[in-house]
């Protein structure tokens, strides 16, 4: 049986949750800025580098040379990364698009920094849109 009475709460509790939630709110839109600017900043990279190297091969063998911590990424994260950076960033690019077809004024205010899944739902939402990938 349910208790319809209102609960008694002591509102110092109340309070102190309420601005420990606050915080928590901040630390991980902060946490989330971060990780956001650090695939950015891989991607940046990686775009910068591709420019020079027609072939994938000393592309990839750069990027060895050069950013050896690269390789805990994923090679398809690694890719991700470029295009996320690309799309916001460089004239012409996929993606142009990005954050209207997401609905957000700032990357920042996804619900995820990821840029393999920010990436999907891209693409989910173009196709949805009626707009397929052409490959």
């Amino acid at each position: 049986m349910l208790d319809t009475q209102e609960p008694i709460i002591n509102p110092d509790v109340l309070d102190a949750a309420r601005s420990s939630l606050a915080k928590i709110s901040q630390v991980k839109h902060q946490r989330h800025e971060e990780k956001l600017a650090d695939y950015l900043n891989v991607g940046c990279a990686l775009s910068s580098v591709r420019k020079f190297f027609p072939s994938t091969r000393r592309y990839g063998e750069y990027i060895q040379s050069e950013l050896p911590s690269a390789a805990i990424l994923n090679p398809s994260l690694r890719t991700h990364c470029k295009w996320l950076y690309e799309a916001l960033n460089v004239k012409g690019a996929e993606g142009r698009d990005l954050l209207n077809v997401l609905g957000v004024a700032d990357l920042a205010d996804y619900y995820t920094a990821n840029p393999t899944v920010i990436q999907r739902d891209y693409w989910k939402r173009q196709n949805e849109r009626g707009i397929f990938r052409h490959v």
